[in-house]
């Protein structure tokens, strides 16, 4: 890992994690001015704003106490940090073997961070009146990059600042026992700033318990997780499945000029790696006129309705795995026939679900006692033609579909569409709204 000596803004390398030293980090929004590795090193306009943003993130993060653990006493100590790290000049995006390293090092990296300083530069200064940088907060596009969702949840501690470096306010993390992390330090609102994972989770639809910490993030599904990306952008195509890399726990090699392919290539993976089956619980678009699809998705914005899916933890009946041919998978099924589709479908039912929307209060576990308030998600797949045996794709139709009329059917093998052909029109955020994804069990 390559750091900047905060004082003396030269490079150093650290190959171990035993010798790698507390560093600050810094998540902000690109923009036209940009100073890369090689400008920095060679030189470059020190009146652009990219490079300003490298020197006020320099003098921020070396003036403040920061919370870093101390090995050998076990406790936490406030210190004045002599490293950090930046995205724009610590990787040398012209090795394209540091890049992929990089990016899939990068949750790695912004978790182990002492602290990550979040640069919003769309947020005015605090002295224009808390309602109109409340409201500048809630509407920055920090909120609506790829690779700022990574830098969100990775961090235990990160710090909101404005354009003009004032502290806005934090994040707020637990540690062992619930305890809040960030408010442990000394004088913490002066540090800190107020604790805004209300106003955090209204913006990004991620649920309170995830925002508490990286060790709470994982307990979300594979669905929730992806749908957490559903409305963010990258601008290039690839990034919006290489932004999910560390959420999701996945590695990969990166293929820049794959396209849409990057996503497919994910999913592919999770279904390699996780028996979480609520990868497939995402929603097609009803616009297609032929209401069939493959049963991989296309990218994360077909997750958007799927913030509430949990999964249940238990194992498949059986291993599944995508082949040249498709999802080959052995499940149980019921044959139904479905009138609006004018054809004979299976209802697969997955392990994962959501919870009826009127109970209330957050629920991101099962509640013992309270099974029937949790609702089974169920794929529909059918036969493709009477030709190919065995081969399938999914449909949907736009009503629930009651399982519970249709002839249950012994265990057998399917072999699912994995893939549609590869638009490059990406289909609009929104689509969603009047059409509900889940089929009732």
């Amino acid at each position: 890992m390559r750091l900047l000596n905060l004082y003396t803004l030269q490079f150093a390398e650290f190959y171990s994690e035993d010798d790698k030293p507390p560093y600050a980090i810094l998540s902000h929004r690109w923009t036209k001015h940009e100073v890369g590795h090689h400008d920095f090193i060679d030189g470059c306009d020190e009146s652009s704003d990219g490079y300003r943003k490298i020197l006020n993130f320099c003098a921020f993060a070396r003036g403040r106490p920061t919370r870093v653990w101390n090995e050998e006493r076990l406790l936490f100590e406030h210190v004045a940090l002599q490293w950090g790290w930046l995205d724009t000049i610590c990787i040398d995006k012209t090795s394209s073997q540091e890049l992929s390293e990089s990016i899939n090092s990068m949750f790695a990296w912004y978790n182990q961070a002492a602290v990550c300083y979040a640069f919003l530069g769309d947020v005015p200064e605090l002295d224009e009146g808390s309602p109109v940088v409340a409201k500048a907060f809630m509407e920055s596009e920090w909120f609506e990059r790829g690779w700022t969702l990574q830098e969100l949840l990775a961090p235990w501690d990160v710090i909101f600042c404005n354009r003009a470096w004032e502290v806005i306010g934090h994040k707020c993390t637990h540690g062992e026992g619930g305890r809040p992390v960030a408010c442990a330090a000394p004088d913490h609102r002066h540090v800190y700033g107020p604790a805004m994972n209300a106003e955090i989770s209204q913006r990004t639809s991620i649920g309170s318990p995830h925002l508490r910490g990286p060790l709470y993030l994982f307990d979300a599904s594979v669905a929730c997780r992806i749908s957490w990306a559903a409305r963010r952008n990258t601008t290039r195509i690839e990034d919006i499945a290489y932004c999910l890399l560390g959420i999701l726990e996945i590695n990969m090699p990166l293929l820049y000029g794959e396209g849409p392919r990057a996503f497919m290539r994910l999913q592919e993976e999770l279904i390699r790696r996780s028996s979480d089956q609520s990868i497939f619980r995402w929603t097609p678009d009803p616009g297609l006129s032929n209401r069939s699809t493959s049963v991989l998705a296309y990218d994360p914005s077909d997750f958007v309705d799927s913030s509430n899916v949990a999964a249940t933890g238990q194992p498949p009946d059986a291993p599944y795995a995508v082949t040249n041919i498709g999802l080959e998978i052995r499940a149980r099924t019921t044959k139904i026939w479905d009138a609006e589709l004018k054809r004979q479908v299976f209802v697969m039912k997955l392990n994962c679900g959501h919870y009826r929307t009127d109970i209330e209060g957050e629920i991101f576990e099962r509640p013992n006692g309270r099974e029937e308030d949790f609702v089974p998600s169920v794929i529909l797949i059918a036969s493709i033609s009477s030709s190919t045996p065995n081969s399938y794709e999914r449909v949907y139709c736009s009503r629930p579909v009651l399982a519970g009329e249709g002839e249950e059917v012994a265990e057998r093998l399917f072999y699912i569409r994995a893939w549609d052909g590869v638009s490059s029109t990406r289909r609009p955020y929104g689509r969603w709204r009047d059409y509900s994804g889940t089929h009732y069990v």
